[in-house]
């Protein structure tokens, strides 16, 4: 319950890049915890990786979208 409220705080920060390395630190502990649950290997560098792949996937699709003409295609 504590990282829904964590997160709503990041949320508010004015600075993009500040929310974004923040959220990626909670993300990670939001892993680290689920891997615990669950008794499964957690590795760090690996988790890391794929966030920085999905955030930049979604950082294109956004920059994509803020363009009206390729928004429609």
């Amino acid at each position: 319950m504590h990282n829904t409220f964590y997160s709503a705080g990041i949320a508010l920060l004015p600075f993009p890049l500040v929310a974004a390395a923040a959220l990626l630190v909670l993300q990670i502990e939001m892993l680290r915890a689920i891997a615990r649950l669950y008794e499964v290997e957690f590795r760090e560098n690996l988790t890391v990786s794929l966030i920085r792949t999905l955030a930049g996937f979604a950082g294109t699709a956004a920059l994509i979208k803020a363009i009206p003409a390729w928004a429609t295609c």
